[in-house]
């Protein structure tokens, strides 16, 4: 029999110690460490963006700087709290792993889709014309500049 080899070190390989293989993960193992890392996932986010925010990072204003995030006693607390849950709905629905605010999630875009559709109605001028041409124009040469 030939000699099992690894590669990029050149180790020879025993074919006992290829043959110990991790016991398989159950199907409530896996989903426990995938709601698991969708939580982390989440919190990692919360500190990210409150990092960015009260260090100034996100906004100049030195009002939002002074946001209290861990402090539910403030409404932008509870609205961060939900926020981040709402993180974590997002996470577990791409692995397809339901969660309760899934469906706020649903009506929510639904709701959001509606307020932009009506704000774009409000600042959009009804007798305006938009012309959009369906073909490419061509770029125009430079002209000098003769403002000297």
């Amino acid at each position: 029999m030939g000699k099992i080899i690894k590669f990029p070190t050149g180790e020879e390989l025993k074919l006992s110690d290829i043959k110990k293989k991790k016991k398989p993960e159950t199907a409530e193992e896996l989903g426990a460490r995938v709601s698991n890392e969708c939580v982390e996932v989440s919190h990692f986010l919360f500190e990210l963006m409150e990092e960015f925010i009260v260090t100034g990072q996100a906004s100049q204003w030195e009002t939002l700087m002074e946001m209290q995030l861990r402090n539910n006693q403030y409404r932008e607390s509870r609205d961060f709290f939900v926020v981040v849950n709402l993180l974590n709905a997002l996470l577990l629905r791409f692995y397809g792993i339901p969660h309760d605010l899934q469906k706020d999630l649903d009506r929510l875009f639904v709701k959001i889709k509606d307020m932009e559709k009506r704000h774009i109605e409000a600042v959009t001028d009804p007798n305006e014309i938009i012309f959009k041409p369906d073909f490419e124009l061509p770029e125009l040469p430079e002209e000098p500049d003769d403002t000297d």
